[in-house]
Formats: C-alpha cells, structure tokens, sequence
C-alpha cells in the first residue's frame, strides 16, 4: 500500500495471467491487404461506425421505419451487416399515402434480410392527431405532411423505450440540408 497524500492510501496487485511463455509459431508471412473502391471502403466505414456506436453507447439492438424506400433500405442493410439480423427491429407504418408496392418492397427485404419486421398502420393514429387538433384550427399543408412523420417517430422513440432499441433514423444527409427530412420525424434516433 502507498499513501496518496491525501489520506488515502493506494494498492497494487499483480494478477499472473499465465506463468508459460507462448508456444513458438509459425509467423504468417506480411501481406498488403487489396485496397476497397471508394464506396465499398464508405460503406464499410458506415458499417463500421454503426457498429461501434451502438455498443459503446450500451444498446444491443436497433429499430429503425422501412418505408420501402432506398433510404430505409439501406439503413437496414447496413445495421443487418454491422449487427446480424437478429438485433435489427424494422417497422413499417402504413397510411393512406402509403402505396402497396411500398409495403410489400419493405417486406420483401425484410424476408431477405432476416430482420424482426412489424407491421404497425399509422392511419388511426395520424386521425386521432387531426381530430385533436381541429378546435385549434386543424392542420393543413406542409404541418399536415410532418404529422405523419412525427407519428412514425414518435412511435419508434416508444419501441425504443419499452424494448431498448436504439433508434436509427433513415432520413439522408441530402434531405437534412435541404429541409426535407421532418424534425422529430424522419430525423429521430441515431
């Protein structure tokens, strides 16, 4: 034990992991690994990236909306190539803008991915909202078309709460610089 100083007093000990030397190998010879493209070496950074910071930010799975779209599609497909499957959540939230080509392209690679996928229809949802708000003037226009990506996100937050998933939004860098992605919507989660 040393003294601190400070009227603490410090301990060092020394744990032995193993008392033998390592048995002699053969050493692989160097080699220079290939160099990737351009975007396979991205898209193994975003890959890798996704993966790290869901560990160290303690989250064993991750939810994110699958619209059908490219977007969502390949969020999913990098979570499925950083996580596995098993730990990717995709949720599809259907309304009355929502075509059925949309819903069944989201399926489709769901079934291939292996993901967890539900089928949450967001309509009576959106309906209470606008319902609720129709003393107050109602929604119409561009507050009108947020509201269903508010739902989507607040629905999302909410799966993220009850099971522990962290939230991987969908919305591109493109979208966010231009305004197009919804704050609290499309642009929720990680």
């Amino acid at each position: 034990p040393v003294d601190a100083g400070d009227g603490t007093t410090m301990a060092v000990t020394r744990i032995v992991l193993a008392g033998e030397p390592v048995p002699a190998f053969v050493a692989r010879a160097p080699a220079v690994a290939h160099r990737l493209d351009s975007a396979a070496e991205l898209y193994a950074a975003v890959v890798t990236g996704t993966r790290d910071y869901v560990r160290k930010n303690g989250f064993a799975s991750v939810v994110l909306g699958l619209s059908g779209g490219i977007d969502s599609a390949l969020v999913a497909a990098i979570a499925v190539d950083a996580l596995g499957a098993g730990r990717v959540h995709t949720v599809a939230m259907p309304s009355v803008h929502s075509s059925a080509g949309s819903v069944d392209d989201a399926a489709e690679l769901a079934r291939r991915t292996g993901v967890v996928h539900t089928v949450v229809p967001i309509q009576p949802v959106v309906d209470a909202f606008h319902g609720a708000l129709a003393g107050a003037g109602g929604l119409a226009g561009l507050a009108a078309e947020n509201l269903q990506a508010r739902v989507r996100g607040t629905l999302l937050m909410a799966l993220s709460n009850a099971h522990g998933h962290l939230v991987l939004t969908t919305g591109n860098k493109s979208e966010l610089a231009t305004g197009f992605s919804t704050l609290y919507g499309d642009s929720a989660g990680g």
